[in-house]
């Protein structure tokens, strides 16, 4: 999981910076920048997810087409998908 993450906006002109500036570099005014904290959605879905077990998942058969190369065709269980 990541962590949430700040960033700076200016109140006056809106450039944003990554770290807190006295003076912003688009509009050049002076302690205009503000913190703002920017959520992970990743984190947000991981948090939602519900492990599921195996004995509940349905079971389908899926055509396999051949490769052409025995080896190969054994490995990926009687062909590719």
């Amino acid at each position: 999981m990541g962590k949430n993450r700040v960033k700076y906006g200016c109140s006056q002109c809106g450039y944003e910076a990554a770290k807190w500036l006295g003076r912003c570099p688009g509009c050049g005014a002076w302690n205009t920048m503000v913190e703002e904290v920017v959520r992970n959605p990743l984190k947000e879905l991981a948090e939602k997810r519900v492990a599921v077990p195996l004995s509940s998942i349905a079971d389908e058969e899926v055509a396999r087409f051949s490769s052409g190369i025995g080896e190969l065709d054994r490995v990926l269980g009687g062909g590719v998908v």
